[in-house]
């Protein structure tokens, strides 16, 4: 059930943003309809794109290793809202990604 914490199986698709300005926590809630979100998910990769003011997520599960997922996300910040991206390279579990900003690429490994 998104955006509950203590689910059965772990995954949540909830998203925080914590302030050091003010040492806080708070609930980002999407502009867009649920089901027009990502899945809740665990083990995915996410990256932060600066120029483009957008989260990338890629990959996880859903639950047990063998719902893996191959789903690409975007999240722009300023709007809020989710857009499905072009989904590949395959399914990724417990991955890793980092952001080559000049470049605009999310390498993944």
């Amino acid at each position: 059930e998104p955006g509950v914490s203590n689910t059965p199986t772990g995954t949540l698709s909830d998203m925080w943003s914590f302030s050091v300005a003010t040492l806080s926590w708070s609930q980002i809630v999407a502009s867009t309809r649920d089901e027009l979100n990502p899945q809740a998910r665990h083990g995915h990769v996410a990256v932060y794109m600066e120029r483009d003011e957008t989260i990338l997520i890629h990959g996880g599960c859903t639950g047990s290793p063998s719902n893996t997922l191959s789903d690409l996300w975007g999240f722009k910040v300023p709007t809020l809202a989710w857009q499905q991206l072009k989904s590949e390279p395959g399914d990724r579990l417990n991955a890793a990604a980092v952001a080559a900003q000049a470049r605009r690429l999310m390498l993944m490994f």
